[in-house]
């Protein structure tokens, strides 16, 4: 279908005008795609005459509508892919996609190596395709990553791992959705928790009584949660604290006592040694570092 097979010709067409920004690859030396299973990943901004094709792609391309629209072609159907749209191909199946319509193609993108143990299933499944996903965290994370990379700070390997961790599991999640391993209803309520618990990290988050939340035992709550996410209800709470504290601390500047207190910590030390564990640096040395990233760009 659509002259689609595994002898047609590989074609990168990158029109001018189209723009790319790449997630980088390389951390303190070490890559720290390997581990994840990640390839290359970035956003694009696509505009007309924009066109890839591929006749034996060797990665599973995972790929998210931003904004406008594109066309994406298999050997079986073709996507008119809209504003929240995932497509997810497996490799080593033909595909083609282009830009279409009057408005930029806005695009979220990654290549998952198929060795890679998370993604071995989608052999079987070939094409995954679901409407009006929610992207917005996932985008998050993307331009988190590349205004490190714009800004050029000396950041922790362990920093950008955790990133990149994060944006396999938000993939891993998005797909378990699209698949039906959990039904749409509840993966909002997990969404809703985990929104929760960001707006409110100071809180005492227990197992209980996210259980409570949730409508369902302490037992089935750890269980789903660890498919899912691949990490205990407490470890997401943890990753989220994190998260807020590294926010406050490169943003609003506060001391460190404060964004302990804010996080949910009432001892300044067991803050710095979950976030030294989390980061791979204190607290200090993190606001040194960006103090230092500051003069810099002065």
């Amino acid at each position: 279908m659509f002259g689609l097979n595994k002898n047609i010709c590989r074609i990168i067409n990158i029109s001018q005008g189209t723009t790319e920004q790449f997630l980088p690859n390389q951390c303190c030396g070490v890559s720290v795609w390997k581990k994840y299973g990640i390839c290359m990943a970035g956003l694009s901004c696509a505009v007309k005459d924009y066109k890839l094709q591929a006749g034996e792609p060797f990665t599973h391309h995972f790929l998210i509508t931003l904004d406008g629209e594109g066309i994406y072609q298999t050997t079986d159907k073709e996507y008119h892919l809209r504003r929240g749209d995932l497509l997810i191909h497996s490799a080593k199946y033909p595909h083609r996609y282009f830009h279409t319509g009057n408005k930029p193609w806005k695009i979220l993108w990654i290549h998952h190596s198929p060795e890679h143990s998370d993604w071995q299933q989608l052999y079987e499944i070939k094409t995954v395709y679901q409407r009006n996903v929610d992207f917005n965290e996932l985008l998050q994370i993307f331009t988190r990553i590349i205004a490190y990379q714009k800004e050029r700070t000396p950041v922790s390997e362990k920093i950008v791992a955790s990133y990149f961790e994060l944006v396999n599991l938000l993939a891993l999640n998005l797909f378990n959705l699209a698949t039906g391993f959990c039904n749409y209803d509840q993966s909002q309520q997990f969404t809703e928790l985990w929104n929760k618990v960001a707006n409110n990290p100071h809180e005492k988050w227990t197992l209980n009584k996210m259980a409570e939340i949730m409508k369902m035992t302490p037992i089935t709550l750890n269980r789903k949660c660890k498919k899912l996410y691949s990490m205990s209800p407490m470890n997401k709470v943890l990753s989220l604290r994190m998260e807020r504290a590294e926010q406050l601390l490169w943003r609003e500047h506060l001391q460190i006592y404060q964004v302990a207190e804010r996080v949910g910590y009432n001892n300044q030390f067991a803050f710095s040694v979950a976030f030294k564990r989390q980061y791979g640096m204190s607290p200090r040395e993190y606001i040194n570092m960006r103090k230092s990233l500051e003069k810099h760009t002065e």
